[in-house]
């Protein structure tokens, strides 16, 4: 909950998720010189959010900014990132336990999550810069009401 978070949970959390992918992009420049394309990673949290997830969903959404901010700073490069909803992990598996078995709440597997990596590093997405794809099976296109 908010009321119990401090600015050094906000700050860590931000460390981690901004500032590491920021200090990866600043010190990949000298292999971007000649183009070519960064993939950050985003989260489904930079457009939705849940009780508690505060800083997180903050620091998600900065990295969307960010991509979209470096997409216009780095000429030649593109910039995107991938926004996937929850992902198997070990880190997920003790958030969340049992629900990750549940199959009707879609779970992504890193393999998913490498392939949308792959594809915005590929010439197939060209195009493409400044963009956040958000992998979410689709939950955040569902209205909350009830059908």
């Amino acid at each position: 909950p908010l009321a119990a978070t401090s600015a050094a949970d906000v700050a860590r959390v931000l460390a981690v998720n901004v500032t590491g992918q920021f200090l990866l992009v600043k010190h990949a420049l000298p292999w971007l010189a000649d183009g070519g394309a960064v993939v950050l990673l985003g989260s489904d949290s930079a457009f939705t959010a849940a009780p508690g997830m505060v800083p997180y969903c903050a620091s998600k959404g900065a990295v969307v900014a960010m991509t979209r901010a470096l997409a216009v700073e780095l000429p030649g490069v593109r910039v995107n990132c991938v926004c996937p909803s929850v992902v198997d992990t070990p880190m997920a598996r003790a958030d969340l336990g049992a629900v990750l078995d549940d199959p009707a709440f879609p779970v992504q597997t890193a393999d998913d999550v490498a392939r949308q990596v792959l594809f915005l590093a590929s010439p197939a997405s060209r195009p493409v810069n400044g963009q956040a794809l958000l992998a979410d099976f689709g939950m955040s296109a569902r209205s909350a009401f009830p059908a």
